[in-house]
């Protein structure tokens, strides 16, 4: 099932994202799942609907996205730290 989450402050939101997890219990349902998902007529309908900005086939994945490296691995030790913290529990 899919249920909607309330948005929290220290919520992290990779919005227009769908993912096949590793070791998921159920990967041949998943995998179904992400290509229909990335199917031209849902992404088409999902474009109609504001629930994606633009067709990741005509903008070759990158929707304006700029990583910025240099800012990315100098805080690169804080912020594994911090992730640990959050999530090795």
């Amino acid at each position: 099932p899919i249920r909607a989450v309330s948005l929290e402050a220290d919520t992290l939101a990779i919005p227009n994202t769908v993912a096949v997890i590793r070791d998921a219990p159920h990967p041949g349902a998943a995998q179904k799942l992400f290509e229909f998902l990335r199917s031209p007529g849902v992404t088409q309908r999902l474009i109609e609907l504001h629930a994606l900005e633009s067709d990741p086939a005509k903008t070759g994945g990158n929707q304006g996205f700029v990583v910025e490296w240099t800012r990315i691995l100098d805080d690169l030790e804080r912020t594994t730290q911090s992730l640990n913290r959050c999530f090795l529990r």
